[in-house]
């Protein structure tokens, strides 16, 4: 930034309702009865993706990333890997890097990187590269065509999450982890399994509950460590795990995992999605018009948010769709490379 006055065009899209608002702040004077214009909010492509080498498994990756038009910061990406049957991809594993890019327009870059499939895993399996914001906005995905085999000893955790279910302590009620629960700041929400072990020896295993904003690739609000387990070959238990709390009114994916004494992860990651009552609103993706401005210029943002108002549901399970606020203050800054701000107050 090289000038300590700058404008601000602003533009926000509120999800699923379509609304557009154009807020127009050039120097100190608003400039109003601006022509509403839908603009695109991300032209981020992930492409080529493939795998450049395999041992054992290590899996090496490279795919390229492209950005348009306008500044995206806040590029993350992720692998999943998937196994197929039928028409179904089934995840089996998710690795969140972490590394945040800012893109520029015009920009392409090409990404090498390294994923680490479980050590236990045996069979094909297929990869899926994400490219996406933290939170659940995803600017693309990249199916690799090719396959991998992985040959680990097979030996691990067995739950079936669709054998899952949560339970809520101000009820009686069983709910399936697809029943997308809300709950209030004072409920306590307990996820219950059964696992089997496919283990040829006594296993002591730590489990833990990573809990995130939105998604699994949001950010991580919790890590907690549960009570370790032993289990031995063959023997099958009813396990149950209480979720950490969460204060803020929002959307969480909380992530149960098992560990081994290695620290090696020997199970399939179970998700347990649910909603804190309340209201709530949401940032979802920002853009900037470029990188550096000169004095008395405009600054052109476009700003994708979401909303939630009173979000509540009599059986406990949320079935609405997300709703606008009624009444909503947006503020902006941009400061220079000494973090001083730049732009009049609008």
């Amino acid at each position: 930034m090289k000038n300590k006055k700058i404008g601000i065009i602003f533009a926000t899209i509120i999800l699923l309702l379509f609304s557009l608002d154009i807020v127009n702040a050039k120097a100190e004077e608003p400039l109003n009865n601006q022509e509403l214009k839908i603009e695109d909010l991300s032209t981020v492509y992930i492409f080529n993706g493939k795998i450049e080498k395999q041992i054992g498994n290590e899996i090496n990756l490279s795919f390229d990333l492209s950005n348009k038009e306008g500044v995206q910061p806040g590029v993350i990406y992720a692998v999943d890997l998937v196994s197929e049957g039928g028409n179904f991809m089934t995840p089996v594993d998710q690795k969140v890097y972490d590394e945040v890019l800012v893109l520029n327009p015009g920009e392409t870059i090409h990404k090498n990187i390294t994923y680490n499939a479980p050590s236990y895993l045996k069979g094909v399996y297929k990869i899926v590269i994400e490219v996406r914001k933290q939170d659940p906005f995803r600017f693309g995905i990249f199916s690799i065509t090719d396959e991998i085999k992985l040959e680990g000893n097979g030996e691990h955790l067995n739950i079936d999450p669709s054998m899952c279910f949560l339970t809520i302590d101000t009820d009686n009620n069983k709910y399936s982890l697809n029943d997308n629960i809300d709950i209030t700041k004072n409920e306590k929400l307990e996820v219950h399994c059964s696992a089997t072990s496919n283990f040829k020896s006594l296993q002591l295993l730590t489990p833990i509950l990573t809990t995130h904003y939105f998604s699994t690739t949001g950010k991580i609000v919790s890590r907690e460590k549960q009570n370790g387990i032993s289990i031995a070959a063959g023997e099958m238990l009813d396990l149950a795990f209480v979720l950490p709390k969460t204060t803020n009114p929002q959307i969480y994916d909380s992530v149960l995992t098992f560990e081994n004494e290695k620290k090696e992860q020997i199970a399939k990651p179970i998700e347990i999605y649910y909603v804190l009552n309340g209201d709530t609103a949401n940032i979802l993706n920002l853009v900037i018009e470029k990188n550096e401005y000169q004095k008395d210029e405009n600054a052109k943002i476009f700003l994708l948010w979401s909303g939630m108002k009173n979000l509540t549901a009599k059986d406990k399970i949320w079935r609405s769709p997300l709703i606008s606020m009624t009444e909503k203050n947006i503020s902006v800054d941009i400061s220079n490379k000494d973090s001083k701000k730049c732009n009049s107050d609008f």
